[in-house]
């Protein structure tokens, strides 16, 4: 996922009159590395802190189970989405292209995985998942979002980044206070 230069993020927060700007950055090359850039605008000096990013993660879903449930999920440094689905379930079919979608969009910065609710039902069980397709955001081992049904991409993504503390600003990404 591309996001703007930094000073392009900074001007906007600026001319919307914040105390302080963070913004989430990304080199413009094909590098794709993520940082946090903070500026005190008391100060002209920016401060540059990596998030949790990992470049080698897969742009595809993790698919869990229950011996990786625990690693993949509950102790990841970073937010995780897994989509609770079943083979025979058509609307969990339907969210397919958008579960992948946002694996390469997210890829590094979000875990985004899949559980088999017929072969790890007792997973299922604990989080009371009754309904499927069901999304739950996990942030520090912890559920902290849910949806059920089919949903939008753009829903999804806005969830996403609620879960990394950033929400998207006219084209932009933002660091939320």
């Amino acid at each position: 996922m591309k996001f703007p230069l930094f000073a392009t993020c900074v001007s906007l927060c600026v001319l919307a009159g914040c105390k302080s700007a963070s913004s989430t950055a990304a080199k413009t090359d094909n590098s794709e590395q993520v940082g946090t850039a903070a500026v005190d605008l008391d100060s002209s000096e920016p401060v540059v802190s990596k998030v949790s990013y990992d470049p080698g993660a897969p742009a595809t879903p993790v698919t869990l189970t229950t011996a990786n449930f625990e690693r993949q999920v509950l102790q990841s440094d970073r937010p995780v989405l897994v989509d609770f689905w079943a083979p025979w379930c058509g609307p969990c079919r339907r969210m397919e292209p958008t579960i992948e979608a946002l694996a390469k969009e997210f890829r590094g910065q979000v875990t985004i995985a899949k559980l088999n609710i017929d072969e790890h039902g007792e997973i299922a069980d604990r989080y009371q998942v009754t309904n499927i397709p069901r999304l739950i955001v996990f942030r520090g081992g912890r559920p902290v979002d849910s949806v059920v049904g089919v949903t939008s991409k753009e829903e999804l993504a806005t969830r996403l980044h609620a879960a990394l503390g950033v929400t998207p600003v006219a084209g932009t990404t933002r660091q939320m206070r």
